[in-house]
Formats: structure tokens, C-alpha cells, sequence
């Protein structure tokens, strides 16, 4: 088998297996939400408190539509707004209630699929595997 054939065997058992996982998740969360949604509740709850200028340059869209899709989840109270206190034209956003809630839920999931993917291997088979990866990812930079 050559190197480039062997190399899309692999990609594509990634993609499937990124498909599945995300599939998954579709499957077992308690609400659904679009991908800029779930991408901006990502965005903040790994910053914990952001502005919406900040959201909107790591996403790549404008702030105008950065504040809808925080409008639509604020009112599900999945994100908060909070003026700056020394500045009110600066907003910050946070996770509210469902927001949180989402997380945990999503982790408990992760948990799960993780488990069921990966406890068919040793640790010094997933050891290799995260050093392949690695390996992998320092030829792109």
C-alpha cells in the first residue's frame, strides 16, 4: 500500500470517526443548538468573561451578528451580558444557568463516548497514538 493511500485510509477513519462522535453528541444533548451557537458558548466559556468585539474577531463575523446569536441565548439563558462598570459601552459576556448546565451535560457525554471508543486500547497504545498526533501537528507549524 503507498504512503498516500495508506494516509486517506487513515483520514478517513478520522472523518468517520469524528462524524460518529459528533452524531453522539447530537444524539444525547438536551437541546440542540446551531454550530455559531454552540462555537460562541465555546468561545466563552473558554475565556470565562469576553467581549463581544473579541467573540466576533474569533469567529470571523461581525459584531451586529455576534449580538444576535447572544440575543437568542440570552434568552434561553445559556449567556449573560454584563456592563463594564467603568465603561458601559463595553460588554462582557459570560455563561448563565443553562450555559453552565450545558457543559456539564456535554462533559458527562464526552465522558461516555470516550470510554466507549477508547477502552479497547492500552495506555501504551494511546501513549503511541497521542505521540503520532503530536508528531502530526508539529509538521504544520
Amino acid at each position: 500500500m503507498t504512503l498516500y493511500k495508506q494516509v486517506k485510509d487513515i483520514n478517513e477513519a478520522e472523518h468517520k470517526k469524528n462524524q460518529w462522535i459528533q452524531s453522539q453528541l447530537e444524539q444525547h444533548m438536551f437541546d440542540t443548538l446551531t454550530i455559531q451557537q454552540e462555537t460562541l458558548l465555546q468561545i466563552v466559556h473558554n475565556k470565562e468573561r469576553i467581549m463581544v468585539s473579541d467573540v466576533a474577531r474569533e469567529m470571523g463575523i461581525g459584531s451586529s451578528a455576534v449580538s444576535q446569536l447572544v440575543a437568542k441565548l440570552e434568552r434561553k439563558q445559556y449567556i449573560m451580558r454584563m456592563a463594564n462598570q467603568h465603561n458601559r459601552r463595553i460588554v462582557f459576556l459570560s455563561l448563565d444557568e443553562q450555559g453552565h448546565r450545558y457543559f456539564e451535560q456535554r462533559a458527562a457525554i464526552e465522558q461516555q463516548i470516550i470510554t466507549q471508543l477508547y477502552q479497547q486500547f492500552t495506555p501504551a497504545e494511546l501513549e503511541q497514538y497521542q505521540q503520532f498526533l503530536q508528531r502530526i501537528l508539529q509538521a504544520t507549524t
